[in-house]
């Protein structure tokens, strides 16, 4: 009775824990983003479609994170002996706790799982992954970018239509000439003209929506705006008729600066949430009278080809150098580690390597490259991409390493039986080269992809670019560590400590050389109408 309560104890902790961590994870996603001084709901700064599929991958992602640490919280042990014996003497009591494996042992881990999941959720602290996560799909999104660009634009490059500068003069009580369009940039006429074109613009749009609503926010409140320039109208009169002294200029421009802040951020609104997709929205900012650039994506095969050469070299020497520093620190001979490696056993890992590592980034570089060779154009949110760069990594470094592990090991293809544990036993391997996969062409994007913010190489950010690299590559060990530490614990898989150290250690190798590549390597390229050759692209390297 009492172990039946201790179960039914935990599963209720458990299943409050994904009721309340998916509200939660909702309320983080949904919060305001500073943007041009203003606190502005992530809904409004990009179109309705992607804004739901960022937060349902960021709600599946919070929840992930629980169930992971759930499933594997019993590896603690495991992975604490990876840690300095003093930290091991710290935690000695704890593991203790956990290896009881009692029932009350048992509901005490899921309450505190589920009270540092939350305390995780609701705190913005360094290195929480939750938050930098939430950062990854705001860019993927586009979020706050677009929003920024066309603000920007709006404001400094608007240009406005023919047909919408003669209707503006006709109207007498706005004190427009056709002159005012063509004057500086710099000159308060032709701001006020750029702001009488923006207010007409908007007024249309309102008139066209359901309910004649814009946004159901207070970070812009339409009413008070338009009162504003209403008041703004006749202090331009007041200037034009030589009427206005000192005060009222001054007046008149800090009005009028304020007044197009929030006309612009007004307009970004409305061109980013009701464009159905990316080339709609660029032909609307166009129609606006402001220029967003180019639609399509810049050639990926130079920097691919940064990937896969860095790729192939530590694949290839990352199990040998392991090996060698290993026999080292275990007092051999350093001429015999250096030159009397078993050749076996090393081209079993290469072969692995190649397999489980190698051919899924690979696939999936070639994939993109072939995509782009067929459309430059990307019509689909790179949210959409990026889950099918995941799916596609964890799926052909699955098979590529079950094939590998059952040829190696003599088994046969057509015992279904051993080839399902093999799969079985494979599958957690394929999380690394997946997410190494995504963060890699992640920073791709950020260099080919025009619409993507592009990434900062100067002295400044080496210390955050670095730190983000030492960062995934922590992620990707401790991950690869909590494996072994299943593994032998549940299969009595790796139980040689040789095996895990060059396992681990050529996967921390392949992460981190392939972040330096990303975060250091990649070099900005202009945009070209047409796709280059391969001989050029592979020029520029």
């Amino acid at each position: 009775m009492q172990i039946s309560l201790y179960m039914a104890g935990s599963a209720l902790v458990v299943l409050l824990g994904i009721l309340f961590g998916a509200s939660y994870s909702e309320q983080v996603f949904e919060q305001p983003v500073t943007v041009v001084d203003v606190a502005i709901p992530p809904r409004f700064l990009i179109r309705r479609r992607p804004f739901l599929l960022g937060k349902s991958a960021f709600v599946g992602f919070c929840l992930t994170v629980y169930a992971f640490a759930l499933v594997f919280y019993r590896e603690i042990p495991g992975l604490i002996q990876f840690a300095p014996a003093i930290v091991q003497a710290e935690l000695a009591d704890v593991i203790k706790a956990i290896d009881d494996g009692t029932h009350p042992s048992l509901l005490l881990t899921a309450v505190a799982i589920t009270i540092g999941f939350f305390y995780v959720l609701k705190s913005d602290f360094p290195g929480n992954v939750v938050y930098r996560f939430r950062s990854f799909i705001y860019s993927s999104i586009s979020v706050p970018i677009a929003f920024k660009r066309t603000w920007a634009q709006l404001l400094d490059n608007l240009t406005v239509p023919e047909p919408q500068r003669t209707a503006l003069v006709e109207d007498a009580e706005l004190h427009i000439t056709l002159p005012d369009f063509e004057l500086s940039r710099a000159d308060v006429n032709r701001q006020w003209a750029e702001l009488a074109y923006m207010n007409s613009w908007i007024k249309l749009q309102k008139d066209g929506l359901p309910g004649g609503e814009i946004i159901s926010d207070a970070s812009f409140d339409f009413s008070k705006s338009r009162n504003q320039f209403i008041a703004l109208r006749e202090l331009v009169h007041l200037l034009k008729s030589a009427q206005s002294n000192a005060e009222s200029y001054a007046a008149m421009t800090e009005i009028l600066t304020e007044l197009r802040s929030d006309y612009a951020r007004c307009a970004s609104y409305l061109l980013l949430t009701q464009s159905a997709g990316r080339l709609e929205f660029y032909e609307e900012c166009r129609k606006i009278g402001i220029d967003p650039g180019v639609p399509f994506v810049g050639n990926p095969l130079a920097y691919s080809a940064q990937y896969v050469i860095t790729l192939a070299i530590t694949v290839i020497l990352g199990p040998y150098l392991f090996a060698v520093g290993y026999d080292v620190f275990s007092s051999v001979d350093i001429a015999r580690a250096v030159f009397k490696q078993n050749t076996d056993y090393m081209q079993r890992w290469l072969v692995s390597g190649l397999a489980a590592y190698f051919s899924p980034i690979f696939l999936i570089l070639l994939i993109r490259y072939i995509a782009w060779r067929i459309s430059p154009i990307r019509t689909c949110t790179s949210l959409v991409t990026y889950a099918w760069t995941l799916i596609g990594a964890f799926v052909i470094s699955t098979i590529g390493g079950t094939i590998a592990s059952t040829a190696l090991h003599g088994g046969a293809f057509a015992d279904w039986q051993k080839l399902l544990q093999t799969v079985w036993v494979t599958m957690p391997w394929s999380i690394g080269p997946a997410l190494t996969s995504l963060y890699i062409n992640y920073y791709l994007d950020r260099q080919a992809d025009p619409a993507k913010e592009d990434i900062v190489q100067t002295r400044k950010t080496i210390a955050p670019r670095l730190l983000s690299a030492f960062a995934f590559t922590a992620a990707i060990v401790v991950i690869s560590l909590l494996i072994v530490a299943h593994q032998r614990l549940v299969g009595s898989v790796w139980p040689r400590v040789e095996t895990q150290i060059i396992v681990v250690g050529t996967i921390a190798l392949i992460t981190f050389s392939l972040c330096l590549v990303a975060q250091f390597g990649l070099r900005k390229r202009p945009s070209a109408a047409e796709p280059p050759s391969l001989k050029t692209a592979l020029a520029e390297l």
